[in-house]
């Protein structure tokens, strides 16, 4: 870059001094710690309730149905998704390895979201979605349609903001930050 015009750059800023801050676009109750909080236990507990109940169900007949996967793998993801659900879940919630869970949780809700939406615009609403079998236990089954990609997607921004904002409030990332030094 040419010298003269960083002179000019660094006499338009002032020299050693802080640029102002520029106005949030973002409502500060959405940058909130305790939000992220209120987020982690909710989310996290939403997916230790998925995990937990894809064990010991018929979840391969659910990826079956979706017949988005080759029937060789069908076996193997439906026996180890719901433990990784569960181990993100039990993360998520206790803020262990956040930024980590985060990227995990976002990265299997574009998944879910994908899967979703496929399956609905091949118009397969019959579909079970296979998101919580613990509530269709309860007689709140998901079909496949647009409440579960909504739900998803809600869940998805949640773990988007906790990646943002998080401070460790209560979290074991937090406690074990502080017993380090």
């Amino acid at each position: 870059m040419d010298p003269k015009r960083l002179t000019i750059l660094d006499q338009s800023v002032g020299r050693g001094e802080p640029l102002p801050a520029a106005p949030s676009a973002v409502p500060r109750f959405l940058t909130s710690p305790y939000l992220s909080v209120v987020l982690r236990a909710i989310v996290g507990a939403m997916f230790i309730t998925a995990g937990w109940g894809k064990t010991g169900t018929n979840f391969e007949g659910v990826l079956m149905e979706y017949k988005l996967l080759p029937l060789a793998l069908v076996p193997t993801v439906a026996k180890v998704l719901p433990y990784v659900e569960l181990l993100i879940g039990v993360c998520f919630f206790a803020g262990l390895f956040t930024r980590l869970s985060c990227v995990s949780m976002m990265g299997l809700l574009l998944i879910f979201i994908g899967a979703i939406s496929i399956a609905w615009a091949q118009g397969k609403t019959h579909l079970d979605c296979g998101c919580n079998p613990m509530l269709a236990k309860l007689g709140l089954q998901e079909k496949v349609g647009p409440l579960p990609i909504v739900l998803d997607t809600l869940m998805f921004l949640s773990a988007l903001q906790v990646f943002l904002y998080d401070r460790r409030l209560l979290s074991l990332d937090g406690w074990l930050t502080k017993n380090e030094t």
